[in-house]
């Protein structure tokens, strides 16, 4: 009997996958799907998942050495800079359960880390784009999304042409960009330019209801 063998295609990147590749991705929407808000008010887009499984934001660290040091970083400053309480001794469970009730939810472009799909990440946002919206208009349907690195710019206009200028947050009209160091001092403008992001569309939202 002859055998075909038939290529499986990852859904979340579109390349011709292996098994480990496909479990992975499962896993990390598992993970996800785990602190997904029943409402979602932020949605925040980045553009993938880092390569390292430790460093994924939504895997809980039993031990905060787990993460690399920039992840480590970026998991801090989102939650500082959306209200959440980091205070000493909390687990990462219950942070990320904090951020969940917030109505805060992290969503990559391509949900496979840059180096197993092959695609640049300049490219995620231009590939990805139909994808993005038919998620944000069909399945997440936030009331407010938020942009996080330079490569997100494409989706600007995207979101723009679709009538949700006002419900982007951006920073002088730009994504508000991923450090891509571990520097502290470049950490405290990211969080503080996510505040300053979160803040001002406040005002929208309690016009929005008058």
């Amino acid at each position: 009997m002859n055998f075909v063998n038939r290529e499986i295609r990852c859904d979340g990147c579109g390349i011709v996958s292996t098994p480990e590749h496909l479990r992975r991705r499962v896993e990390r929407l598992e993970l996800a799907t785990r602190f997904r808000p029943i409402h979602i008010d932020t949605l925040i887009l980045y553009p993938a998942p880092p390569e390292r499984r430790e460093d994924y934001f939504y895997k809980p660290a039993q031990s905060r050495d787990e993460r690399s040091l920039l992840a480590r970083a970026f998991f801090d400053s989102l939650f500082a800079a959306t209200g959440g309480d980091l205070s000493a001794g909390r687990s990462e469970e219950a942070l990320l359960a904090e951020f969940q009730r917030a109505g805060s939810f992290l969503v990559e472009c391509c949900e496979c880390p840059s180096s197993d799909s092959g695609v640049p990440v300049a490219d995620f946002a231009a590939r990805t784009a139909p994808a993005i919206w038919r998620r944000v208009q069909f399945s997440y349907k936030p009331k407010r999304i938020l942009l996080l690195s330079a490569a997100l710019a494409p989706l600007i206009r995207v979101f723009r042409d679709a009538g949700w200028k006002e419900n982007l947050l951006l920073r002088d009209g730009h994504p508000i960009d991923i450090p891509a160091v571990n520097d502290s001092a470049a950490f405290a403008r990211f969080r503080a330019e996510i505040t300053t992001a979160l803040s001002a569309a406040a005002p929208r939202a309690k016009a929005s209801k008058t």
